[in-house]
């Protein structure tokens, strides 16, 4: 098979075609030869190798342009947890230069978006085995292959922060194409797209930018997406690239950028410059005229409703995707009911005095879910029983966070959790379960596994596939990294 200068050319910014494009095609078509016949290949399969291929390639671009990628995740990883890399002690590293240490972890990184449910070892015979096939090549590169300049030019200079767009654009790039930072599942956009599918009252046809609700949804997902290794937001990935590479007005402005999500916003007033909206909260804000073009006036001299998302950026409001003006206000009316019934809630639901009542715990544990909804009869709360038909229940955990008043169950997961007031915990069952705990993002919410990490709940969390020893030691020294790698926007 041969890599095309295409696909290199997707793997770039607004696509980017650089002379440059034609080498690191076959600098991946040999990575991807390279790989063929070891463990990690037949493991990997066809496609996941071709993806990791063209990653390797686009950190070795980035690695010899120096364009910033790799370095920014490095000095954010570092100002986390005080060390450059996840999983390996390096001494004297220097960020600019390929590692093998490097190529373990975006091996790692690639394996785990590729199968979510299992807890790779990050430092297994096999990826070191693959990151030396990988280094030997990328090695020569970085001695001989030659500097993207165009790209490099381009970043540096932060050509894409002329204009609104462009800039999103980029983020748009942070969170879907770039080697190291992309979202590591397309669920969260597909949860966008149905937003906005709901708002609009229009279906999704084909997943790409002539879609209008797809458009929007792409348009709203990189402010509302965590993605990346790290579980940051777009625009926080970009504002610290720009930072890496000298470019700190152009990350201030970034990190300036506020947004409004995709609503029913109330049209207060307008003029030849402005549109004036309030959101369910009562809070106005002026929306620029003219970013909607010169055929405005006729929707809004019939509209009362603005449907859509707003963004400033350089301190100005504008619309953030499909945008549409109804004239009729009842949406908004029930929008805003609901979120007066939300609030109502949680004031309903304030879980302080039980969290005082038994001396600030916020983790209790049953048989049956029938002891759980017990339970919350026992304290006020009856509406907030769960009535789901489950079988072969062991045991539950319930979760209760007076900050949110939110409260979380989770099913034959308390033997993972170490707690002098849980009976149900076993350590032995635990080494076999609590790293699914902390990655599984179906059942276990994020509150909870932040609950559990902070106060060191899961001490037998371990990378299963090694020796029991090390695996528990690496997965308990990077046991964050490990649950923002795995649960990125669930985080």
């Amino acid at each position: 098979m041969r890599i095309s200068p295409v696909e290199i050319i997707l793997k770039h910014p607004h696509s980017l075609m650089c002379p440059t494009d034609e080498y690191y095609a076959n600098l991946a078509t040999k990575l991807f030869n390279a790989s063929r016949d070891t463990i990690l290949g037949k493991v990997l399969g066809q496609y996941n190798r071709k993806e990791l291929a063209i990653n390797m390639a686009m950190y070795a671009e980035d690695i010899i342009a120096e364009l910033g990628f790799w370095r920014s995740f490095v000095e954010q990883h570092q100002a986390l947890y005080g060390k450059p890399l996840p999983f390996h002690e390096v001494t004297d590293y220097e960020a600019d230069i390929p590692h093998s240490e490097d190529i373990q972890v975006l091996i790692w990184l690639m394996l785990t978006e590729s199968d979510i449910e299992h807890s790779y070892n990050p430092i297994s015979p096999s990826i070191q085995d693959l990151a030396s096939i990988f280094l030997r090549i990328i090695d020569k590169a970085f001695d001989n292959g030659p500097e993207n300049t165009v790209l490099a030019d381009y970043i540096h200079h932060a050509r894409f922060m002329d204009d609104y767009l462009n800039m999103r654009d980029m983020m748009d790039f942070m969170q879907s194409s770039c080697y190291l930072t992309h979202s590591n599942s397309d669920e969260y956009l597909e949860k966008e797209i149905k937003l906005s599918e709901d708002i609009f009252g229009s279906k999704c046809e084909e997943h790409n930018s002539f879609d209008p609700i797809y458009y929007t949804a792409k348009c709203n997902s990189v402010f509302s997406i965590k993605t990346g290794p790290l579980a940051l937001y777009p625009k926080q990935w970009l504002s610290n690239l720009m930072r890496t590479n000298g470019q700190h007005a152009a990350a201030q402005r970034i990190d300036d950028i506020q947004y409004k999500p995709i609503s029913y916003y109330h049209i207060e007033k307008y003029d030849d410059r402005a549109i004036t909206i309030k959101d369910v909260d009562d809070n106005v804000f002026e929306l620029d005229r003219s970013s909607f073009g010169d055929n405005i006036g006729n929707a809004l001299a019939n509209s009362k409703i603005y449907v859509g998302a707003a963004v400033c950026f350089d301190g100005v409001w504008s619309a953030n995707g499909l945008s549409s003006w109804p004239n009729n206000e009842q949406p908004f009316n029930e929008l805003k009911q609901r979120h007066q019934t939300d609030k109502q809630r949680y004031q309903k639901y304030d879980f302080n005095p039980i969290v005082k009542k038994f001396d600030g715990r916020q983790l209790f544990y049953f048989a049956t879910p029938e002891d759980c909804n017990h339970f919350l009869v026992q304290l006020g709360f009856p509406d907030l029983q769960k009535t789901d038909e489950l079988t072969d229940i062991d045991n539950v955990a319930l979760f209760i966070n007076p900050d949110t008043s939110n409260i979380a169950v989770i099913y034959n997961c308390a033997e993972a959790i170490r707690d002098v007031q849980n009976p149900y915990y076993n350590p032995d069952i635990a080494f076999e379960i609590a790293s699914e705990v902390i990655s599984e993002t179906d059942y276990v919410s994020d509150e909870l596994v932040h609950y559990l990490l902070r106060h060191n709940m899961l001490p037998d969390a371990s990378f299963l596939d090694s020796d029991k020893y090390d695996g528990l030691r690496l997965m308990q020294d990077n046991i964050d990294f490990y649950a923002r790698a795995t649960r990125q926007n669930y985080y």
